[in-house]
C-alpha cells in the first residue's frame, strides 16, 4: 500500500495544478508550444523595455539612455506629451497584464477549455490595441517590428481556426 504513495515536492504539485493531469493530443501541445514561444519572445522585449526603464538610473550611461528615449519621443511629439519613458513603463506594465492573460489562455487551451481560445485570440488583439491607445498609430507602425506583427498575426488565425473547427457548434 505504501508503494503506491509517491512523494511529488511543491513545485510537482504547482505544475500538476496549472498543466492538469491530462496531457492533450500531439496536435495541441505542438500548437501550445509553438503559441508559448511566441508568447516567450514577445514577452520578453516588453520584460527588457520595463527592465531597462527601472534600472535606468543606476547605468553607467543613465544620461545617454535617457537622451535616446527623449530622442525617440520627440518623433512622436503629436502624441505623446511629456516624458516618453512615462508613457513605456505605462505601456509595458498594460503588456505585462495582456501577456499574463494571453498565457492563461495557452494554459487552459492546453487543458481543453474553449475560454483559452478565446482569451488567447482576444489577448493577442489587445496587445496592438494597448500599443495604439496608450503610444499612438505613428509610434506602433515605426517602432514596431513588421515581422513581430506577422508572428503575432500568424498565430492568432491559427488559434482562432481551431476555435472555429473545434467549438463551431458548441
Amino acid at each position: 500500500m505504501l508503494e503506491k504513495i509517491q512523494k511529488i515536492n511543491i513545485l510537482q504539485r504547482i505544475w500538476i495544478f496549472i498543466i492538469g493531469k491530462e496531457t492533450p493530443n500531439t496536435l495541441t501541445q505542438a500548437s501550445v508550444a509553438i503559441g508559448f514561444f511566441v508568447w516567450l519572445y514577445l514577452f520578453s522585449w516588453h520584460l527588457i523595455t520595463f527592465v531597462t526603464l527601472s534600472l535606468m538610473g543606476t547605468l553607467k550611461n543613465a544620461d545617454k539612455i535617457e537622451m535616446a528615449f527623449a530622442r525617440v519621443g520627440r518623433q512622436y511629439a503629436g502624441y505623446i506629451f511629456g516624458d516618453v519613458t512615462s508613457y513605456l513603463v505605462v505601456h509595458s506594465v498594460a503588456q505585462f497584464i495582456v501577456y499574463g492573460v494571453s498565457l492563461t489562455g495557452l494554459i487552459l487551451i492546453w487543458r481543453k477549455k474553449k475560454l483559452g481560445f478565446l482569451l488567447y485570440i482576444f489577448s493577442n488583439v489587445a496587445t496592438y490595441l494597448v500599443t495604439f491607445f496608450i503610444l499612438g498609430s505613428k509610434y506602433m507602425f515605426n517602432e514596431l517590428s513588421f515581422y513581430d506583427f506577422l508572428i503575432l498575426l500568424t498565430v492568432t488565425l491559427y488559434f482562432a481556426a481551431g476555435y472555429f473547427l473545434f467549438y463551431r457548434g458548441k
